[in-house]
């Protein structure tokens, strides 16, 4: 073998296929930044809330958002990055009904561990602008 030349050894590990490590690389990357995606989609909660309380006031009904410290179902769900929730409410009834995926439900979307803050609609959207959170 001349000097300065590279000799194969198949059991080194490496295949000398940089395209398929490319690939890998690739898809790595994919799965990582649509991961981060789907932890960055929660913290639209705090909008969501606002907008669902908002949509059902329009309709006359009383309404509030919840911010609640979440059990052990929504630390798994937010990989144990979120530590809160924010859900609207519509009073039906004399009865605080929570705003789920497709309609009023009696149990929040996530068990409660702690104590339930209540908001004003318009009072949390304000205080959400003026932190800069409400996109």
């Amino acid at each position: 073998m001349a000097e300065g030349e590279l000799a194969e050894n198949p059991r080194s590990g490496f295949d000398g296929d940089l395209e398929d490590e490319g690939k890998g690389m690739k898809y790595l990357c994919f799965l990582l930044a649509a991961f981060l995606l789907f932890l960055c989609a929660c913290q639209t909660c705090r909008v969501t809330s606002v907008e669902d309380a908002l949509e059902y006031q329009a309709k006359g009904y009383e309404t509030r958002v919840a911010i609640y410290p979440v059990g052990m179902d929504g630390l798994l769900w937010g990989a144990f990055l979120w530590t809160h929730h924010a859900q609207a409410q519509v009073l039906v009834d004399g009865k605080w009904k929570w705003v789920g995926m497709v309609s009023l439900t009696d149990t929040p979307t996530f068990s409660i561990q702690g104590d339930v803050t209540y908001w004003q609609p318009s009072i949390y959207q304000g205080w959400l602008h003026g932190q800069g959170l409400y996109y």
